[in-house]
């Protein structure tokens, strides 16, 4: 179970979002409470009175609504009643249980979730104690109530997310605004917060594997220069198809500013996977069967990483991108070492390349970067795993993968590490 808080300046915004999730058919009122009647059939202006009549009585309060989203894993199977038990008692844990509050069911995610609105002040016209009320209240709240109602916990969700993010579905996208929309605001939410990348080239090749595009506009234009920002949906051969959504017209707000806000973290903390992908590639170019561009790109899709080259008009590479869709970050090749540039790439792929070995023999495993989503750079392989060589070549290749995988020098992600006095972990 997780929750996510916003503290818009009026109930009026929040209100009229949810209204109009109900009016498209993918959202419904599930419960009231601190109203007069729990009905269904209350009008929005019925429903913005109550609320409108507690933030008018303090004109000082920066923040007067409270908006609440709880979300739930895929798997959880949340019958109606369970779900306004839920929404009433984290209310009541975080301190709102007095107040006049909205719950709405959505039903246009991949997961179960609920939206929930009140305002902040009371009916006495003092405001609710909002101080990090995320960390203070909202988080012990939610943990909490997975125990007591035994949900499936917030780490083990966050293990799911990629299989939440799905590509985007063409011929129902060129029908019309509506679920353009919605495939868009859901895929660019879902990679811009869960991918690591620093330019908006390496985010729109994220984008495209879900054939979608943030889009500039011509150098020239007028949304260009005011540094605008669109998304469409595009075909398999990157054709925009459908209408162009403005990014400050999605809930996210994935706006250009917004994206470049997130370059400078996002390049500090994908570093720590540049080594597993540089030996991924490297291994890769080593085997006689990577002969092309083409084979290169086959053989590291195994092991998830997805290459895209750039081209000219005329058809030269200028550039390469790899995309680790295991540990979600994005690299140039030039952002790797100058050994995997596309120009590197390409000379190392000439035929007159003598560094290829053939590949391995059924009995004996091949030496790569074990891929799972983890905190380190790289994992360690135990050379235990291998079969016994037979050969005379299989021994050569297994004497030199267990001298690349001797203990005393392997690096082991779970180690723990010795800080220096100004914090940094020491260079390797």
């Amino acid at each position: 179970m997780v929750a996510r808080i916003t503290l818009p300046p009026q109930v009026r915004s929040p209100l009229m979002y949810n209204e109009k999730k109900v009016q498209q058919g993918v959202a419904r009122l599930l419960m009231t409470s601190g109203y007069w009647k729990d009905d269904p059939s209350l009008s929005v202006s019925e429903k913005l009175a109550l609320m409108e009549k507690n933030t008018s009585l303090n004109h000082r309060a920066k923040y007067k609504s409270l908006h609440v989203t709880l979300n739930f894993h895929p798997d959880e199977q949340l019958s109606p009643a369970l779900l306004k038990r839920l929404a009433t008692e984290y209310m009541q844990r975080i301190g709102f249980g007095e107040q006049p509050f909205l719950v709405y069911q959505h039903f246009d995610a991949a997961h179960p979730h609920v939206h929930i609105i009140a305002p902040t002040i009371r009916a006495n016209g003092t405001l609710l104690d909002l101080n990090y009320i995320g960390k203070r209240k909202s988080e012990p709240a939610c943990r909490a109530m997975e125990q007591k109602f035994q949900l499936i916990v917030a780490e083990k969700k966050e293990l799911t997310v990629r299989e939440q993010i799905v590509p985007a579905h063409i011929s129902s996208a060129m029908y019309g605004k509506g679920p353009t929309k919605k495939t868009i605001s859901d895929i660019v939410q879902a990679v811009i917060k869960y991918y690591k990348f620093n330019s908006l080239e390496q985010l729109n090749a994220v984008l495209h594997q879900y054939h979608v595009i943030a889009d500039q506009g011509p150098e020239h234009s007028r949304m260009h220069q005011k540094k605008g920002l669109c998304y469409s949906i595009i075909d398999t051969q990157g054709n925009k198809i459908g209408v162009p959504i403005k990014a400050s017209s999605l809930w996210y707000q994935p706006t250009l500013t917004k994206i470049e806000a997130l370059f400078v973290a996002n390049h500090r903390d994908k570093k720590k996977h540049a080594p597993a992908i540089r030996q991924a590639i490297d291994q890769a170019l080593q085997l006689t069967t990577c002969t092309n561009k083409e084979a290169l790109a086959t053989i590291l899709r195994s092991h998830q990483i997805e290459v895209i080259y750039r081209t000219n008009a005329a058809g030269r590479t200028y550039g390469i991108t790899f995309i680790d869709n295991i540990n979600r970050v994005v690299f140039n090749g030039r952002e790797l070492g100058k050994q995997t540039a596309a120009a590197a790439i390409e000379q190392r792929l000439a035929p007159s390349s003598n560094n290829r070995t053939e590949p391995p023999s059924p009995s004996i495993k091949p030496a790569h970067v074990e891929r799972t989503p983890t905190n380190s750079s790289a994992a360690h392989v135990d050379p235990a795993s291998y079969s016994e060589p037979q050969t005379a070549m299989q021994q050569l290749i297994y004497a030199l993968l267990q001298a690349e995988y001797n203990p005393e020098y392997s690096y082991d992600p779970y180690r723990k590490r010795k800080k220096n006095k100004k914090g940094k972990e020491p260079e390797r």
